[in-house]
């Protein structure tokens, strides 16, 4: 698999809000890397202000409601 073929199924995978331990190897090493890089850094990308959000709503149920 390419670079960039990788970079777009992890992408894909965070837009289906999978998590790296549900994806299989090797995209699961790319994403799990990916991650901890982004959070050396202190960053997020779009995909994880979509993740938060959905996971938000999943947990709790009361916030979901308004």
């Amino acid at each position: 698999m390419k670079p960039g073929e990788a970079i777009n199924a992890v992408f894909k995978a965070k837009a289906d809000a999978l998590m790296p331990e549900q994806m299989s190897e090797p995209l699961a090493k790319v994403y799990s890397a990916y991650e901890a890089f982004k959070t050396a850094l202190k960053q997020m990308d779009f995909e994880d202000m979509i993740l938060h959000a959905i996971r938000l709503f999943r947990s709790d149920v009361e916030f979901a409601k308004r």
